[in-house]
């Protein structure tokens, strides 16, 4: 993975968020999947629109610092940065966000 290909992966999967859960959802790996797709749904259920900007990747960690700003239905915004982990699907097909850590509220 290219630093490139890693944010803009990223920004491709933010984008599906929150009117297409499902394809948003079978982009995360066994680490951020296991929560389930109901958990996965209610949690973004709650935000109207989401927003990221990419601030490093590090192809050798494997990892994407963003930052991210969601608002919520009844207006107000929830914004944090996180350090995203992207591992390759077993076949080699396509990336996944397997875990997610927020390092700045």
């Amino acid at each position: 993975m290219t630093a490139p290909t890693m944010r803009q992966f990223v920004q491709n999967y933010y984008a599906l968020i929150p009117g297409n859960l499902q394809t948003a959802f079978d982009q995360l790996g066994p680490g951020l999947s296991a929560q389930g797709f109901d958990a996965y749904r209610a949690w973004w259920s709650q935000f109207s629109s989401v927003d990221v900007t990419p601030l490093a990747a590090d192809p050798a960690a494997g990892t994407v610092t963003i930052r991210l700003s969601a608002v919520r239905a009844n207006g107000s915004v929830a914004r944090d940065t996180e350090k995203l982990t992207l591992i390759t699907s077993p076949d080699r097909a396509y990336r996944l966000i397997n875990h997610s850590q927020v390092v700045a509220g």
